[in-house]
């Protein structure tokens, strides 16, 4: 049998986090320099349990306003033999320091919506895409 490195969803899961990493560094060496990438780490992570190893990060951006920042993280699942969909988004906004805390406490705000929805399921049929989510959430 041959190995392809997919064989199991640790991984698949395990690819896509180190994707995820170097994606942030390369942001953060860009046009994110200077910086804090704490929260666009924080807020890939929590896309990434949301959309799981099948669905692919392709881009990340903070933006920094008056009172905090915003996050952008976008993302697409790939299909065999489907032409690849527009990617969609993911944004997080937070307050800047001496705002309110968030309620969750753990540095990403609370979800105004689930944060995407979920894919097809594995009955759809095969000329049918993937459906990609989006969400937005603020704090």
């Amino acid at each position: 049998m041959e190995d392809t490195g997919y064989d199991g969803w640790a991984d698949l899961a395990a690819q896509r986090r180190a994707e995820d990493e170097a994606l942030v560094r390369e942001y953060a060496a860009g046009d994110g320099r200077g910086l804090d990438m704490r929260p666009v780490r924080g807020f890939v992570r929590h896309v990434r349990r949301d959309i799981g190893p099948k669905g692919v990060i392709s881009r990340v951006q903070m933006t920094m306003r008056e009172r905090g920042h915003e996050i952008v993280v976008w993302y697409y699942f790939p299909q065999k033999g489907v032409r690849a969909s527009a990617p969609q988004t993911a944004t997080t906004t937070q307050p800047g320091p001496g705002a309110a805390p968030s309620p969750a406490g753990d540095g990403l705000a609370a979800l105004a919506r689930p944060s995407v929805t979920p894919p097809a399921s594995p009955s759809r049929p095969s000329s049918t895409p993937a459906t990609d989510g989006t969400a937005t959430a603020s704090g």
